[in-house]
């Protein structure tokens, strides 16, 4: 299997599936330009400037700003870690 591993402030992820309510409680848009888009955090490059993006954090962020990679037939986005938009933590 090959690894990825992001460079200078990159952060991998791999994306969640859509759904109209996520195990969050939050209802997302219907409109399909606009709606946010969920992922898990799988590694992060050197230069990252946010302790709470690590690996197994749930992100949110525009599904426009990602560059998509497909590796050994898994896909991945990868994103500057300032176009994250918000950490899910679960209480």
């Amino acid at each position: 299997m090959k690894n990825i591993r992001p460079y200078k402030g990159q952060v991998l992820l791999k994306p969640k599936e859509k759904e109209k309510i996520t195990d969050f409680g939050l209802i997302l848009s219907s409109v399909e330009e606009k709606k946010p888009e969920f992922a898990t955090v799988v590694s992060v490059g050197e230069g990252v400037g946010c302790k709470e993006i690590k690996p197994g954090a749930d992100v949110l962020f525009n599904k426009h700003v990602p560059y998509r990679v497909e590796v050994d037939g898994q896909k991945f986005l990868l994103i500057d870690w300032r176009e994250i938009q918000a950490i899910i933590i679960e209480e």
